[in-house]
């Protein structure tokens, strides 16, 4: 899927156009709609598109935080007494390109060994994990023309997809980094939900473009193209 993802961006990067067609059309129409009916349906009724014979507008989707804590098969952390178990939980049991529905199979798996571990009394006997060692990301002031020193949650929706979405390189992580940091200092405290929703957005993507700085290896659905 992420391979998928990446050639779906770079098309749409050389058009105009914000999407990619799909065309199924030279499928009968009643194959079509045996094999696919909800996509049938959804697209028939809320977009007025006839999929058995028009093609479909199709843009990749970003997971921007997806299997972060390390853990071992047992889903323990290297906190004592801290269990992380499926999409939070990087257990390595499908690899390093675990998404969508196979992690439903990782919980069941994994919430049944830790289970059992707690169980037996074998919460406590865990060895420290290596982290994985990490280049520091660099204190960055660069700065654009199209970087908006006034905050809102759609420029900042548009700023991570330009700059954390699914093709990165390491110039537009340390853009990313930097007016992040700029947004959450120029914050005010926060008073209202909406306000406290605006800092945890702000936290979220800090710690993103941090932590996709520092990764120095593409695995699964991470990608730099400078590494």
């Amino acid at each position: 899927r992420d391979i998928v993802a990446r050639a779906i961006a770079a098309e749409i990067a050389k058009q105009t156009q914000d999407f990619v067609s799909l065309d199924i059309s030279r499928q009968p129409a009643e194959f079509v709609r045996q094999h696919f009916p909800s996509i049938h349906r959804h697209c028939l009724s809320q977009c007025g598109l006839d999929i058995t014979r028009q093609a479909i507008p199709v843009r990749p989707v970003q997971h921007y935080t997806c299997g972060g804590i390390q853990t071992d098969p047992s889903g323990r952390t290297s906190l004592p007494q801290l269990y992380a178990l499926g999409e939070t939980a990087c257990t390595g049991l499908h690899g390093a390109n675990r998404l969508a529905s196979n992690s439903l199979l990782e919980c069941v798996v994994t919430a049944r060994l830790a289970a059992q571990t707690i169980a037996d009394g074998q919460a406590f006997q865990t060895e420290p994990f290596q982290r994985p060692s990490e280049s520091p990301y660099a204190e960055a002031d660069i700065f654009s023309d199209d970087l908006q020193n006034t905050f809102s949650r759609p420029v900042l929706q548009a700023f991570n997809q330009r700059h954390l979405g699914i093709l990165r390189n390491d110039t537009d992580l340390r853009r990313a980094i930097a007016q992040l940091r700029l947004w959450k200092q120029n914050q005010a405290e926060p008073y209202t939900a909406s306000e406290y929703e605006n800092r945890n957005l702000l936290e979220c993507s800090l710690a993103v473009a941090q932590a996709a700085y520092a990764r120095r290896q593409n695995i699964g659905a991470h990608f730099n193209s400078d590494c």
